[in-house]
């Protein structure tokens, strides 16, 4: 199982792991409940990084880098996780 990619890492909460461990262990009501209880926190995490002005998934705004560097780049992490 590849690990957490960054953008999981910056949306990542023990809380809602320890939730999602539990599901299994839900009756099927609970499950749907809890499903979309954790989807919306993992959202409202996501759209707080997003809005900070110097958010941590910044590495397509790296001036230093250019365009087919980034590409490279960002293939070679994408490989990592197949």
């Amino acid at each position: 199982m590849p690990s957490l990619t960054d953008f999981d890492s910056l949306t990542f909460s023990h809380s809602l792991q320890m939730l999602k461990a539990a599901l299994p262990y839900m009756d099927n009501s609970e499950q749907k409940t809890f499903t979309i209880f954790i989807k919306m926190f993992e959202l409202r995490n996501a759209l707080s990084i997003i809005q900070e002005e110097n958010n941590q998934l910044s590495a397509c705004s790296d001036d230093d880098d250019n365009d087919e560097n980034r590409v490279l780049n960002m293939l070679n992490h994408i490989k990592f996780f197949y």
